[in-house]
């Protein structure tokens, strides 16, 4: 038997106890008051005593009533049975408590004098058998009663952690979902970088490395302060960098107070690379340029990724944007926090397509070494 199992033993011989006291003093004090309403003399000593020492014996006899529930329970192929068992028990230990009552009652009314319970206990079990057989019912109920309000606990509690299992195998399925994306898009770069530029494609190559790294990762949190998705996004675009070269340019505004801030794992670079595929790849010549920007307002961290491309087709509305990344992050988000995240597409301030998301703000553990969120320009 285990620590734990001895202390609830412990616990509930000590509720047992407590109970039958409670009974004791209970039908102590109503046998005096109404000796003393009839105007017969009250001895109190006496009618504790002989209250407690019943109260005494079914504290005894409790856990045997425990143990008989537990051995024929009501059950729907057992249910006959279980009555029989119940019903003989029941009237079994009424009798025999009655016995043990008068028993103990005249050894201390006397001990020297030789017990002969015949005519006492006859009379007794005339006035009181029924009253005691109650009693066997009473504990039976009571026992179901807090075993059906366990057992409701625990299946409760299953559902919680089965909810919360399945609510991290989403999210976990959102996330692989993401890998193959990523590495198919980043590959695919590569591909035309190889008859292009070869010693570019070799450092591309050299980078995705250590990306995947992280990417493919199964310990990963998944949840990252903002500070090391800033760290990974960097990374990501560093792979960009040589492929588009002076055809982009990219800028973290971001605020200092928002690096703590937790947020879902890879959460920003799928929308950097929609809006490199969509946005910047689209463009002739130079002038590409994403911005990524942070705040925190009012409890919440705002985080958008804004491009200067085409934007939305005309006639098209934002909610209809779809995409392995945008779908992805939406559904993410509202894992995540329900409908406390946010995805919204609109047009940038300067032209293009901004994706802002909103998202509750709550600070994560660093991990790594902290480095300086810088911008280039």
């Amino acid at each position: 038997m285990t620590a734990l199992q001895v202390e609830r033993s412990w616990r509930r011989a000590a509720w047992i106890v407590a109970a039958w006291v409670l009974f004791g003093l209970f039908f102590a004090s109503q046998s005096a008051i109404g000796a003393a309403h009839a105007g017969r003399p009250v001895d109190w000593g006496r009618t504790l005593a002989a209250w407690m020492c019943c109260a005494g014996i079914w504290a005894l006899l409790t856990p045997v009533v425990l143990w008989l529930g537990r051995r024929f329970p009501f059950e729907r192929r057992r249910w006959a049975r279980s009555l029989l068992a119940h019903l003989g028990a029941s009237a079994a230990l009424a009798v025999a408590s009655l016995g043990v009552f008068v028993v103990v009652h005249d050894l201390w009314e006397d001990p020297a004098r030789p017990i002969v319970p015949g005519a006492a206990f006859r009379s007794l079990l005339a006035a009181e058998l029924h009253s005691n057989w109650l009693l066997y019912w009473a504990i039976l109920g009571v026992s179901w009663t807090v075993e059906s309000q366990r057992r409701s606990r625990d299946h409760e509690v299953a559902a919680h952690e089965l909810a919360a299992q399945l609510a991290r195998a989403r999210l976990e399925a959102l996330e692989r979902q993401l890998h193959p994306h990523f590495l198919f898009n980043t590959l695919n770069s590569i591909s035309v970088l190889m008859h292009a530029d070869m010693p570019a494609a070799e450092r591309m190559l050299v980078r995705l490395s250590g990306l995947l790294r992280a990417v493919l990762d199964r310990n990963a949190a998944p949840e990252v302060p903002l500070r090391d998705e800033l760290r990974f996004l960097e990374s990501y675009l560093e792979i960009e960098q040589v492929r588009f070269q002076d055809r982009l340019s990219v800028a973290l505004e971001i605020e200092p107070q928002t690096l703590q801030a937790s947020v879902p794992r890879m959460l920003l670079q799928p929308l950097v690379e929609n809006a490199l595929r969509h946005g910047i790849a689209e463009r002739t010549g130079e002038g590409g340029r994403v911005e990524v920007r942070a705040q925190r307002s009012n409890g919440t961290l705002k985080l958008s990724v804004s491009d200067n491309g085409p934007g939305l087709p005309a006639g098209e509305r934002s909610a209809d944007r779809q995409g392995i990344g945008l779908s992805a992050t939406r559904a993410r988000l509202e894992r995540h926090y329900g409908t406390a995240g946010n995805l919204e597409l609109g047009d940038a301030p300067g032209g293009g397509l901004e994706v802002t998301l909103t998202l509750p703000y709550r600070e994560g553990a660093t991990q790594g070494t902290a480095r300086e969120v810088r911008g280039r320009a």
